[in-house]
């Protein structure tokens, strides 16, 4: 007996911020976007959306949705209490759901500390961690898309006098777990700032 297949048309993501809902997380001129501050976070999304629509899929946010029920497939970006307790009132299927880690877990310690836990109630789950693939049979690893780099900096970047300094290349991050290192990065920062400032070049996102 062979089992039915449904075919997937619709599909949703949970975002789990507000400011991502009604599309916003697939639109790079919305006021979430904005506020990444050069993050370049929402491109990704985009060109799933681009990809998904190329080949006859439907894929927005879920609150754009009327009818939960229409929905084949759910992406839950990262798995937080709050993300969990959304698909459990709502009796979605795990089945029918996907989890992305996108986090090591100095930033999502509920989603690392609890994955043998939750990590059997679903069929499928990405992540970036080649550790979890090998250890897990569900985990299936996905690659983030190069970060576009804005060309029209290219002439300035080569003008620029090159002189012997400090550089530093790293996105404007935080965590509240103990041991983090996210703020002693700021205090780097801000110390060549004070102290040397014609010594130390700063390239990143979020700055």
């Amino acid at each position: 007996m062979t089992k039915e297949i449904r075919e997937i048309k619709k599909v949703a993501v949970y975002p789990g911020y507000d400011n991502m809902l009604k599309d916003a997380i697939f639109d790079t001129e919305s006021e979430a976007w904005k506020q990444l501050r050069g993050l370049p976070i929402y491109e990704r999304y985009v060109e799933l959306k681009r990809f998904l629509v190329e080949n006859g899929i439907e894929i927005h946010t879920y609150d754009m949705y009327k009818d939960k029920r229409d929905i084949d497939l759910w992406f839950m970006l990262e798995v937080t209490p709050k993300n969990l307790f959304f698909f459990f009132r709502n009796f979605i299927n795990p089945n029918k759901v996907i989890p992305i880690l996108l986090e090591p877990s100095v930033v999502n310690y509920f989603e690392w500390r609890y994955l043998f836990i939750w990590s059997k109630l679903y069929k499928t789950i990405l992540t970036w961690s080649p550790d979890l693939v090998k250890k897990y049979n569900n985990f299936i690893r996905f690659h983030y898309i190069p970060f576009a780099f804005d060309k029209t900096r290219c002439e300035n970047l080569r003008n620029k006098s090159k002189k012997d300094k400090c550089l530093l290349i790293q996105s404007n991050k935080a965590s509240k777990v103990q041991g983090e290192l996210y703020s002693l990065r700021r205090k780097i920062i801000r110390y060549f700032e004070q102290k040397f400032p014609d010594f130390f070049d700063l390239y990143g996102y979020g700055w």
